[in-house]
């Protein structure tokens, strides 16, 4: 009986559009037609003269043509059916191409950047944002539906620092963002961890052929300088099964830990430090309670200390609760005394409180003890990692604390100074959050429906607050947008929505990145925000000319650019930070065994940029001296810019290229004012750090391989112009002999560098 009912609404498909309005189809009255509104609509003050020629769908009569027809439905299901009838068809592309890939066919539709561009970003949400227009050069906005592109799937897979091609299922892109089909995988010593498009490391090894291969050999060059500098210093990282297989028939696993603690009164030291420098730029904590709760849980014990060594420290813990406000405070110990490893009972008691998950154990010092850890990683660097990949787990579980503690309501609550710190908690997971989804190339984990509404707070802002929330509203549009699965992404909006973002909070912005050096003046928290948005706007510049071969003036200017200036802030705030050092205490490379606390900081601030910024624009440079394109037709003559790039401003020339040879001179300046023989005693203490040494010794060999690079090329020039060749006329297949010859000369003129590294 229900399907009769449901047969007798006769959905039916008229033939022919109804031109009459819907008011006057309804009311059976004579309908001029006239548009906007008809005559009968317009004396009867009808507030919607609604006609529905354009809609052809099958829907009761009733529903169409009734006192209030669902016209927006209409449209929406109108809209939706040309969605899908234009994804399927890109589908079906997809595949094809997928498939004519396999046939040795390229899968790259060259003929897709015209010089048009879509002006009509919905969610930049600010009328100040302008389309970035680059004259008759190309704009790099992902085609449309009408549009034909295909990314190709680059993934690589690293066995001992080695990468091999990995071929992966047709099915896999089928995506309608074609960006997702772009990632590296990496296997090495049983991990297996893939890395999306903003990691730098896929863009940067996708970069040009040649790049990949000398990346390559750069990290086998470097892996044995790790190691024995991880011997030096009697280093062992350990790994997850001997923390777990750690047994002590001693105790419990807290006196364990209490061994390894120094005397009480270094302790409250190591406290009173971090809350009068650290705690500054990350105020999660309440230095009182924490205070309180040394004074609580930390006890003299001089039984102890006869029986079981040690220096007499012990830990009293009476309840659940208690174990993450000794966590906390082991955790402050671990980042302020054990800088380059922590005790492994300490490491296996944080490892246990990892897996914590139970309703009892959900409580806001459990998310301080996270946010913490996530500090510490970052701060330290101890596995000289950069891409995050040893935080997402971290991160992951963070994220899902600070959601079931209901952290993300915490701005709807009166202001208290419980509540600011449940704020900055909630901000820095955030902006954990956003980091690791950048360095990892992957979506967010915490998804929109969980942000707050900032003008429903109805409260001033410090200034460090409101740059902060600004931040990571635009951080987590931008990485949104990349990384959503059915959609197109306008990428020169989201640079101008960045652009914009440090034009706004960041006006002074030669303070930052001045070649003479980093003003006196500025707030150091600035970096922890300028560090990340200057690392985004390389990655997208980057993927434009990697993944969509745009060689634009734009383009290639702006990755000049943003990569000087990422430079430069790093060299900056090192510089800053080391003068700093030398203000406060009397430091040389003969008298420290590790980096002295301001240094130490940077690491914190810059985060991922030195590494990022290293590798991209070097693997750029690389790409463009080597590979030929019409945008570096010939080095050494006078289609480039006369002008030097500027460091005190964010402004990018349009009308012609940066000169490539000069931005190289540039970049080696900006890296001699920590590189320089002259400045050997900084080198050397920033050796003292494992990710701060990989970082030397990567750009020392790098630098030497651009310097080589843009020999062999001028070289090259050189010799072809005696021959008489015009440049400007030649063919594909010339193009192609001037490029190996340029690859036979560097390899030629690079064979000693290999062999005495």
């Amino acid at each position: 009986m229900g399907s009769s009912s449901t047969q007798n609404i006769g959905f039916k498909r008229r033939r022919k559009p109804i031109k009459s309005c819907a008011f006057c189809r309804g009311r059976k009255l004579k309908c001029d037609k006239n548009k906007p509104i008809c005559n009968q609509c317009l004396m009867r003050k009808h507030p919607t003269c609604i006609y529905t020629e354009t809609f052809n769908i099958p829907i009761p009569q009733e529903q169409l043509y009734g006192k209030m027809p669902n016209i927006e439905l209409l449209a929406k299901i109108q809209e939706l059916e040309k969605t899908i009838e234009e994804m399927n068809k890109r589908i079906s592309d997809q595949v094809s191409n997928l498939k004519a890939a396999d046939s040795g066919k390229s899968t790259i539709n060259t003929e897709v950047f015209d010089n048009n561009v879509d002006e009509n970003f919905s969610d930049r949400e600010t009328s100040s944002l302008s389309p970035i227009i680059d004259g008759n050069e190309n704009m790099n906005v992902i085609p449309g539906p009408a549009e034909k592109v295909t990314l190709p799937i680059i993934q690589y897979v690293d066995k001992g620092n080695f990468f091999s091609p990995f071929k992966m299922d047709e099915t896999f892109n089928v995506l309608g963002n074609p960006l997702l089909n772009y990632r590296m995988k990496d296997i090495d010593a049983g991990s297996n961890i893939t890395f999306g498009v903003t990691a730098w490391n896929t863009t940067s090894t996708a970069e040009k052929v040649p790049f990949r291969k000398e990346y390559i050999k750069i990290q086998e060059k470097i892996l044995p300088k790790v190691q024995k500098w991880k011997h030096k210093r009697n280093i062992n990282l350990y790994n997850v099964n001997s923390l777990v297989d750690h047994r002590d028939t001693d105790g419990c696993i807290l006196e364990s830990v209490a061994r390894t603690l120094p005397p009480l009164q270094d302790i409250r030291a190591c406290l009173d430090k971090y809350f009068k420098g650290i705690h500054d730029f990350f105020p999660i904590l309440d230095p009182t309670v924490t205070i309180q709760n040394f004074q609580k849980y930390f006890r003299e014990d001089s039984e102890a200390e006869q029986i079981h060594g040690g220096h007499g420290t012990k830990l009293s813990v009476p309840d659940n609760k208690a174990i993450f406000e000794v966590a906390i405070i082991l955790s402050i110990l671990s980042d302020i005394i054990f800088t380059h490893q922590i005790p492994e009972p300490m490491e296996q008691f944080f490892l246990i409180l990892y897996g914590t998950s139970s309703s009892e154990f959900c409580d806001v010092e459990r998310a301080q003890f996270l946010l913490l850890q996530y500090f510490s990683k970052v701060y330290h660097k101890r596995s000289g990692k950069w891409n995050h990949s040893n935080l997402v787990e971290l991160v992951d579980l963070l994220c899902r604390c600070c959601i079931n503690l209901g952290l993300n309501d915490v701005y709807y609550l009166a202001t208290d100074k419980d509540t600011a710190i449940m704020k900055w908690i909630w901000r820095f997971t955030l902006f954990a959050d956003i980091s690791v989804s950048f360095d990892m190339g992957k979506p967010l984990f915490i998804s929109d429906s969980y942000l707050w509404d900032t003008t429903q707070t109805n409260q001033v802002e410090m200034r460090r607050e409101t740059s902060m929330d600004t931040f990571i509203i635009t951080s987590r549009r931008c990485i949104n947008k990349l990384y959503e699965k059915t959609n197109n992404v306008d990428i020169g909006a989201l640079i101008a929505l960045l652009e914009e973002f440090i034009k706004i909070h960041f006006p002074i912005r030669a303070n930052y990145t001045d070649s003479k050096g980093m003003k006196s003046q500025i707030d150091l928290f600035d970096i922890l925000l300028l560090s990340p948005t200057l690392g985004l706007l390389l990655n997208l510049h980057h993927i434009k000319t990697c993944l969509f071969k745009d060689i634009s003036i734009r383009t290639k200017n702006g990755i000049a650019k943003y990569g000087l200036l990422s430079v430069t802030l790093c060299v900056n705030t090192i510089l800053t930070l080391y003068a700093l050092d030398k203000q406060e205490e009397n430091i040389s490379s003969n008298s420290v065994s590790h980096l002295p606390p301001h240094l130490n900081f940077a690491q914190w601030l810059l985060n991922s940029l030195p590494m990022r910024c290293i590798t991209e624009i070097f693997s750029c440079l690389f790409g463009g001296l080597t590979v030929y394109d019409k945008s570096n037709i010939l080095l050494s003559k006078s289609n480039w810019s006369s002008k030097d790039l500027s460091t005190r401003d964010i402004h990018i020339p349009i009308d012609q290229y940066f000169s490539l040879p000069s931005v190289i001179n540039q970049l080696m300046e900006v890296l001699d004012r920590i590189c320089a023989p002259s400045m050997m005693d900084l080198q050397n203490i920033l050796s003292t750090s494992l990710s701060f040494y990989t970082l030397l010794e990567f750009q020392q060999i790098g630098r030497r391989l651009i310097e080589k690079s843009l020999a062999s090329r001028m070289q090259t020039e050189e010799v072809w112009s005696k021959r008489g060749v015009n440049f400007k006329e030649l063919s594909g297949k010339a193009f192609s002999n001037f490029t190996d010859e340029v690859w036979d000369t560097y390899e030629l003129q690079t064979k000693d560098i290999w062999d005495n590294i």
